[in-house]
């Protein structure tokens, strides 16, 4: 069944006290839940509460499974008028009529729709959009709209070149189109090499390699988060 024909009017649960930070939220608002992975665990509506979290609710006569503390998950939120946004969090305490979903964020800021930069150290190779030789490279940090890398390879500010990089060991590898938007030369102990740092915009990425993107940067963001709690 289409999500889009949930969008019914019903009345509002309560809201608990406090004021959300989320100002795109209301009472009542049909959220889907989802795994890092995309899929729908299930389809619920919004309970405003307190700062940085909110509660899902059941739909009358439905039951939701437990959920292990601290489990992310996606929010698809779907509001009376506009366009479908995402909110990524971690569940709280949980039972068989709601889940309280913790420490929201968005994907992407909110403001202008320019996406957050995840710091990652990964390795991998760019290459020239026209073919050619392969050079290593070294990512900086990345978000769903485009990644910061070094390399000693020279190119061309407005040119494209192809990314290859495996960011988890568990995901396949990305294959993903940059243009360069940016350039700055890194100074090297030797004088004979040069390696230049390149802010990149991603270019003609198909929606289904930019979700699978968008699900490795929220794994990143949540390992980071945890390892912030250890400190």
């Amino acid at each position: 069944m289409s999500f889009f024909k949930f969008l019914k009017k019903e009345p509002p649960p309560p809201s608990a006290p406090g004021t959300c930070d989320y100002e795109e939220l209301y009472d009542g608002m049909r959220a889907e839940v989802l795994n890092p992975s995309g899929e729908r665990l299930y389809l619920g509506r919004i309970r405003l509460y307190a700062g940085d979290k909110l509660d899902v609710l059941a739909d009358p006569g439905d039951y939701l499974p437990r959920a292990k503390y601290n489990q992310p998950v996606i929010l698809r939120c779907a509001p009376r008028e506009g366009k479908t946004f995402s909110l990524i969090g971690t569940v709280g305490p949980n039972d068989r009529k709601f889940w309280r979903v913790e420490k929201l964020q968005y994907p992407q800021a909110p403001e202008n729709r320019s996406f957050f930069r995840q710091p990652i150290d990964a390795e991998g190779y760019v290459r020239s959009t026209a073919g050619g030789q392969r050079f290593p490279c070294k990512l900086v940090d990345i978000s769903g709209g485009g990644v910061r890398v070094v390399t000693e390879k020279l190119f061309q500010l407005e040119s494209t070149f192809l990314l290859e990089s495996t960011l988890l060991p568990t995901e396949d590898p990305f294959s993903i189109t940059c243009m360069v938007k940016r350039i700055k030369v890194r100074p090297q102990a030797s004088a004979n090499v040069k390696k230049f740092e390149y802010g990149c915009q991603f270019v003609d990425t198909p929606p289904s390699v930019q979700q699978r993107l968008l699900q490795v940067i929220f794994i990143l963001q949540r390992r980071a988060r945890q390892d912030q709690d250890r400190e």
